[in-house]
Parts: C-alpha cells; sequence; structure tokens
C-alpha cells in the first residue's frame, strides 16, 4: 500500500520515525562495542583491520571489519530502476445511463393510440412493461391517424391519374396531323403534372417511414382499379390504412413507458425511453492533488471499477474518456467520466470506486525497505564504495513507500540505478556514524 500526504498515514510514518529511533537507541550500546577507541584513547589507523572496530574516514566513509559484517548480518542490494506501477487513490463515484445508447420513441403522426406492443414471459404474452427487453424492429405502440390515410390514398390516386394521363398522351401523339399541336401540348404537360403530384406522394410516404414494399402494394391497388378490378374486401388491410406503427431501433431495456391503449398523443410525446444498458458510464471525483498525474496519461486511459455495495466481486475494466476542465469548489475534485462494459447485474446509480494505475517515473529507483535510515529529519542509505567493506552515507528523497520496497527519487549527484546499498545493517551503520570520531591519517 502506498504511503500518501493524507493524515492517516503522516501519523503511520510518524510511528515508524519512533519505532526507528527506539531501534537505534537499543542498537546504539552494541555498536559502541564496535567503535570502542583503543586503550590509548586513540582509534585505529586506516590501515589497520582491527576486529571488533568500525572506523570512519574523511568524507564519512564507514569501513566494517569482516567480522563485525558477520555478526551484524549485514546484506548488500543492488539499487534498480523502478519498475512498479503506481495507483492513484480511489475516485469515488457513481454509474449512470450511457447518454449515447438511448431512444426516446415518439409517434410520427399525431392520433389515438389503438394497440401496445407485446412480449413472451414465461411462455405467456403480455403488453409491454417497463423493464421489458425489446429487440430492433420490435413493434412498440401502434397510433391511428388519418392523415396518413389520406396520404395514401392520394398516392393511390396519383398512381390511376398518370396511367390515365399517359395513355391519353400517346394516343393523341400517334394520331399525328390530325390532332393540333396545341392539344398533344397540352396531354403532355398534364401527364407531367400528374407525374410530378406521383412522385411527391410516393416521396412524402417515404418520408414517413413507410416501407417499400408498403408503397409497392399501394400502387398494385392502383394498378388493380385500373384494370377495372375491385380491391379485395380485406378487412385487415382496411385497418391498417391509416395505421402508424411504433418500433424501436435499437436493443434495450424499456425504463419509461407513457402511454395506454384510448391515449391521443402527438408527436412531441415521449411514449417510450428505451436504453441499452450493456454499457454503462461512470462518473468519478478525482482529488485536486491527483489531476497532474492523471492528464500526463493520453485519452482514454486504462480504470478498473469496483462496486461499493459488492466489494468481493471482480473489478470491471473500462476506460476514462474526459476529464473536467473545471474544480468543484467546495469538494476540491474535478469530474471524470469513463465508461464500463455491463456484465450483468450493475444499475444505474450504484456507488462505485474507480481506481487508475500509472506507469512507473522514469525518475525513480528502487531499494529494499530496509536499506533507508530515516530518522525525522532526513533519509539516507548507504551505499558501498569501490571497498567491499566501506560504505558512505548517501540522503536520498523518498516518492513513495511499500512493505517490501521504498522509491528514492532520481537526483544529480545522488543515488544511481546499479550502486550496491546496505539492505540489512543500515540502522546499527547510522548509529556507527554518530559515534564514531574520524580516524586521522599518520600525517594529520
Amino acid at each position: 500500500m502506498i504511503f500518501t500526504d493524507r493524515p492517516f498515514w503522516k501519523f503511520f510514518t510518524a510511528g515508524l520515525i519512533v519505532l526507528g529511533l527506539v531501534g537505534m537507541a537499543i542498537a546504539i550500546p552494541f555498536v559502541h562495542q564496535w567503535v570502542k577507541p583503543n586503550e590509548k584513547g586513540q582509534s585505529a589507523s586506516p590501515g589497520t583491520e582491527s576486529a571488533g572496530r568500525v572506523q570512519r574516514l574523511k568524507g564519512d566513509v564507514l569501513v566494517v571489519p569482516p567480522a563485525v559484517y558477520k555478526s551484524l548480518g549485514m546484506d548488500t542490494e543492488a539499487v534498480k530502476q523502478s519498475s512498479r506501477p503506481r495507483t492513484l487513490p480511489p475516485f469515488l463515484g457513481s454509474l449512470a445511463l450511457d447518454p449515447h445508447n438511448k431512444i426516446h420513441k415518439k409517434a410520427l403522426f399525431p392520433g389515438e393510440v389503438v394497440e401496445l406492443g407485446v412480449t413472451r414471459k414465461g411462455g405467456e404474452e403480455r403488453t409491454l412493461q417497463v423493464g421489458d427487453l425489446v429487440e430492433p424492429g420490435q413493434l412498440l405502440a401502434v397510433v391511428w391517424n388519418k392523415d396518413l390515410g389520406e396520404k395514401k390514398s392520394e398516392l393511390v390516386e396519383a398512381v390511376c391519374q398518370f396511367h390515365l394521363d399517359e395513355r391519353n398522351y400517346q394516343r393523341l401523339k400517334q394520331a399525328g396531323d390530325a390532332i393540333p399541336p396545341r392539344v398533344v401540348e397540352e396531354a403532355w404537360h398534364q401527364m407531367t403534372k400528374t407525374r410530378i403530384a406521383l412522385t411527391r406522394a410516393r416521396s412524402t410516404l417515404a418520408a414517413w417511414r413507410l416501407t417499400e414494399a408498403e408503397i409497392a402494394a399501394l400502387e398494385a391497388d392502383a394498378d388493380r382499379l385500373l384494370a377495372g378490378k375491385p380491391l379485395p374486401s380485406d378487412a385487415r388491410k382496411q385497418r391498417e390504412w391509416a395505421r402508424v406503427e411504433v418500433r424501436s431501433t435499437i436493443r434495450g431495456t424499456i425504463l419509461e413507458l407513457n402511454v395506454n391503449v384510448g391515449d391521443v398523443v402527438d408527436t412531441a410525446t415521449d411514449l417510450f425511453k428505451i436504453y441499452d444498458l450493456t454499457r454503462l458510464t461512470v462518473w468519478a471525483h478525482v482529488y485536486e492533488e491527483d489531476l497532474p498525474a492523471l492528464r500526463q496519461l493520453a485519452l482514454p486511459i486504462k480504470w478498473t471499477v469496483q462496486l461499493k455495495a459488492d466489494p468481493g466481486r471482480k473489478p470491471i475494466e473500462g476506460e476514462i474518456e474526459r476529464i473536467s476542465p473545471i474544480i468543484d469548489p467546495a469538494q476540491h475534485t474535478a469530474l471524470v467520466i469513463g465508461s464500463i462494459k455491463n456484465p450483468g447485474g450493475l444499475m444505474p446509480g450504484q456507488f462505485v470506486s474507480a481506481a487508475v494505475t500509472l506507469p512507473p517515473p522514469s525518475d525513480e529507483l528502487g531499494i529494499p525497505t530496509h536499506a533507508l535510515v530515516d530518522d525525522g529529519e532526513k533519509n539516507i542509505v548507504f551505499v558501498q564504495t569501490d571497498t567491499q567493506y566501506q560504505f558512505r552515507p548517501c540522503p536520498v528523497t523518498v516518492t513513495r513507500r511499500y512493505h517490501d520496497m521504498v522509491f528514492v527519487r532520481l537526483e544529480p549527484g545522488g543515488l544511481r540505478a546499479g550502486d550496491v546499498v546496505v539492505a540489512r545493517g543500515a540502522v546499527e551503520l547510522s548509529a556507527a556514524l554518530d559515534l564514531t570520531p574520524v580516524q586521522k591519517t599518520a600525517a594529520e
């Protein structure tokens, strides 16, 4: 788990510092034995490897005799470039309907609702209700509109009139000089007018969402009338003459049903509100201090979403699609908007927490947790010099902490990847650094 600058972790860090200081206090008597000066009150010369004494050279380099190194159980480990991703604190938010996967079905024409669509549940057929799943093209309702019936009649009339005018024009044209040219020209003009009327009637019905098959059936009725044949007495056909069907255009769930049989509706009324619930929108709030790290990533940003009411459920993967350009002045958070696939069981309005994993920074180094010495004022590690048993202190700046690793910032003149640091025994070396005087050379 990451230590952050939030109050809880401040107290936690303070506790660790206190424990470190207590450990150093316990270690001092033992370290004092290793760094105790000789009987003449002088430390051993730099070239002496007297067993049991740690020497301190100029530059605060500590020389640890092999016996002391072994007795302390000291160990070293190489510094590595950070490879562990970072996880931002969870974003709290909620699920919402996806505004891009919805339809509000209205009637194309005003009229009376004479029928509602049906569905099958448990082998029985019943009228559609809120919560029912509908498929593309499924019938939702039927509205009776006399204007549609009149437009259908206009198409049949236009077809009949056009054929009559065309037949008359061809007959006059074939008569030759026996017919004045003016009469032939007037017949052609009349045929052109009816052709325009026919095109207008056909286009109007197409704009009113009649299919090509339905328009072709009306033209077939006109041809039957021209042939002198009566239209079949089809009660179903008569019922459909002014029938306006309202059908779904997506696969989704009915969340609102605002109509009943017998209602008179207009074109502004939302008869049905249908949403595709297989994908949901997520609204979450990001703390202001976490925004810079989030903005470094290119949209869309991968995230995982967890239900607050079902923490044992496997997190669901999704994407952040937008980051709000404004900060909420009350909470000092920014709204991020993304989406997730609904595997089933998720409902709009549920509380969620979302997590974003960031790639490891390029300016971080990883060291073992026990390699860090934190006395509350500064953080240091002991780096091995060119000699196996010599170590120098190196100050570091901690960026994040885990139970097994501590990550520090890569700084000019500081720790470098590949450096070897004391992984165990660092606290004892820190105590020895404070207790051991600098060893004077023979020239001094």
